[in-house]
């Protein structure tokens, strides 16, 4: 179990995932909440529009991923991560 390596093993007081494996995926690193999850919600690549963005559903996935995050924030140790790239050429 990679929950149990990373934040008992390794002693790592916070991690972040990648929620697109599913909830079962999100919530063995739920357990304890003296230790942090950050999910990955938004990028902002060139290229990940293409999946974060995609309005072919009702709300794009990075939208869905808050709300997964939200719901399964029971212990209160859910962060939600964006990655944003600055360019200082612009």
């Amino acid at each position: 179990h990679y929950a149990r390596a990373i934040l008992e093993t390794m002693g790592c007081d916070a991690i972040t995932i990648s929620p697109y494996m599913g909830r079962n995926a999100i919530e063995p690193f739920l357990t304890d909440f003296e230790k942090g999850v950050f999910v990955l919600a938004m990028t902002s690549n060139d290229g990940a529009v293409e999946i974060q963005n995609n309005q072919n559903d009702v709300m794009p996935l990075y939208q869905k991923v808050v709300k997964l995050a939200n719901k399964l924030n029971e212990k209160d140790n859910i962060g939600l991560g964006w990655l944003y790239r600055y360019n200082n050429d612009a």
